[in-house]
């Protein structure tokens, strides 16, 4: 976790860097067809999952930069993570850290 962390760092000196988990971009974005994805598949051989989570996580970064998502979390000190789309309200209360204040 600290080496990934230092990598992070690093990484978000030169560039704008994020943090995306794919499994709830899958979930958000499962009934929002208007997003499309086009891939290849002649690679996809040695890991499929990982190649698939890899472009997901590349929509969500581009649905964020462009204002459509959301970040969240944050309050632990070690990062947000971001969303390709906003959450519904009740669920903003839940994901906000104890004591942190509101967006």
């Amino acid at each position: 976790m600290q080496a990934g962390f230092a990598l992070f760092a690093a990484l978000d000196k030169r560039a704008p860097t994020y943090e995306v988990f794919p499994s709830a971009s899958y979930t958000i974005l499962q009934d929002d067809p208007p997003l499309r994805i086009g891939i290849r598949l002649n690679r996809f051989a040695p890991g499929p999952k990982d190649m698939l989570d890899a472009y997901v996580a590349a929509a969500t970064v581009r649905e964020f930069a462009q204002g459509r998502g959301c970040a969240v979390g944050g309050g632990d000190g070690l990062g947000e993570i971001i969303l390709p789309r906003p959450l519904p309200k009740p669920i903003e209360e839940v994901l906000r850290w104890p004591g942190e204040a509101k967006r």
